[in-house]
């Protein structure tokens, strides 16, 4: 399932569209996802956890991301990487959240990079009041929506 969230600055004028999750194309997105992080396009951390773990998993959800320097707001995958809680697994073709945190341990967070600074950005919390990057103001929940 897939859920957007328009947030506004009522300071400012400021507009955000949040899309996170997958929606109905999560299996072909998360193989894709695998694929990328085994080949290195992910970075050479992902790479070798990988050869480490061949059974591993990788969260490929999308969630909404802020920048710890200039407080950018985008979205992007959680590539958070992740071992097998009880040895080695038969490796699916793709694995859900709720499988991840039954069977999986986490291995390795993504370090994602700001798209308009290049600073370090984290993964924002549900519960996150999320501020204005131009102005600091808190942004106001618009309108919601679910797709797929």
């Amino acid at each position: 399932m897939g859920h957007g969230l328009e947030m506004k600055c009522t300071k400012c004028g400021f507009e955000f569209l949040s899309r996170t999750g997958v929606g109905f194309s999560f299996p072909s997105v998360y193989e894709e996802t695998v694929l990328k992080a085994k080949s290195g396009e992910l970075g050479d951390e992902a790479r070798e956890f990988f050869k480490e773990h061949p059974d591993g998993a990788i969260n490929a959800e999308y969630v909404t991301l802020c920048c710890d320097e200039c407080g950018d707001l985008f979205t992007g995958q959680d590539l958070t990487v992740y071992a097998p809680k009880y040895g080695k697994m038969k490796r699916k073709s793709y694995v859900f959240e709720d499988d991840l945190e039954q069977y999986y341990s986490e291995g390795l967070k993504y370090h994602h990079r700001c798209k308009k600074c290049g600073g370090s950005a984290h993964i924002v919390d549900p519960d996150e009041t999320l501020l204005c990057p131009r102005c600091r103001s808190p942004l106001e929940e618009c309108r919601s929506i679910l797709w797929d």
